[in-house]
């Protein structure tokens, strides 16, 4: 019974095309780790390379592993990014290192500030400022270039341990989305990079009435990211903003139907965005 309730899922949430996507996609978690990227461009190089694949299909796998290259050496983060960072410390956004005794802090490097350690927790969200860099309260700007956001939680806890003893670090990156088109409040926003197209387009207040849902595309600039059957593919396995390799500035955007499926359209969105919720439950 289960079985059959998962594959017809399947078919509602993408008909026409297969539940798995061709792209020759990796990834261990939410966020594509470095290793992960590495696997998923060799993937591609090698697609790249089989001529039984039609040459549309190739020239996708070429810009496709352009877009990874560039992950991979220039990292994730962009000026218009948002990162909420929580330490588990006083209350370091607002402490004076002159307020707090010697022997709680560890020694900074010559010329550099000290940051307070203790207990309890503060999260605060920051701007990624140009180089990519995040400036942090009573520390020089940490530089983001080639950091991954799988990366950020480890390598914001190696900078604060220059000034910080022991310091626990959560962090979550926002990408900055434009959501366009016939969707209930058009607009930017800034959802988790770990979120999917679905949850991002309810963000903006869900798909209209007469919203082409088949037809929804994902652009960089003029550029074509995503779109079509494939985009439908990937939605349907509920691959993140991460995984589908979103910078800042990106755009979501949903046309106008211009046939009477207008209904039919609503509910398959509805399935997608709560496709993992769904299939979480065991049916008897």
């Amino acid at each position: 019974m289960r079985a059959w309730i998962l594959l017809s899922l399947g078919l509602l949430l993408a008909p026409g095309v297969a539940a798995q996507s061709a792209d020759p996609f990796i990834s261990s978690g939410r966020e594509m780790s470095r290793t992960d990227l590495e696997a998923y461009l060799a993937n591609l190089e090698q697609a790249i390379l089989d001529e039984s694949q039609g040459e549309s299909l190739r020239e996708q796998a070429r810009a496709r592993a352009q877009l990874i290259r560039r992950r991979l050496e220039e990292g994730d983060f962009r000026v218009g990014d948002r990162i909420q960072v929580q330490v588990a410390g006083e209350n370091w956004t607002n402490q004076s290192p002159g307020a707090i005794a010697p022997a709680r802090l560890v020694a900074p490097a010559p010329g550099s500030p000290s940051v307070p350690t203790g207990q309890g927790a503060v999260g605060v969200t920051f701007a990624v400022q140009s180089g990519p860099s995040v400036k942090l309260p009573n520390i020089p700007a940490v530089s983001l270039r080639g950091v991954l956001r799988s990366e950020l939680e480890a390598y914001l806890s190696g900078e604060l341990a220059r000034y910080i003893r022991d310091p626990q670090v959560s962090a979550q990156t926002l990408i900055r989305v434009s959501i366009f088109g016939s969707v209930g409040a058009p607009g930017f926003y800034y959802p988790g990079a770990e979120q999917n197209v679905g949850d991002v387009i309810m963000l903006a207040g869900g798909p209209s009435s007469d919203a082409n849902y088949e037809e929804i595309s994902i652009k960089r600039g003029e550029d074509q990211l995503w779109g079509g059957e494939e985009l439908q593919a990937v939605m349907a396995e509920g691959r993140t903003l991460d995984q589908l390799n979103f910078l800042a500035g990106d755009i979501i955007e949903v046309p106008q139907q211009s046939n009477n499926n207008v209904w039919l359209e609503i509910g398959r969105f509805a399935l997608i965005a709560g496709s993992t919720l769904l299939l979480g439950i065991r049916v008897f």
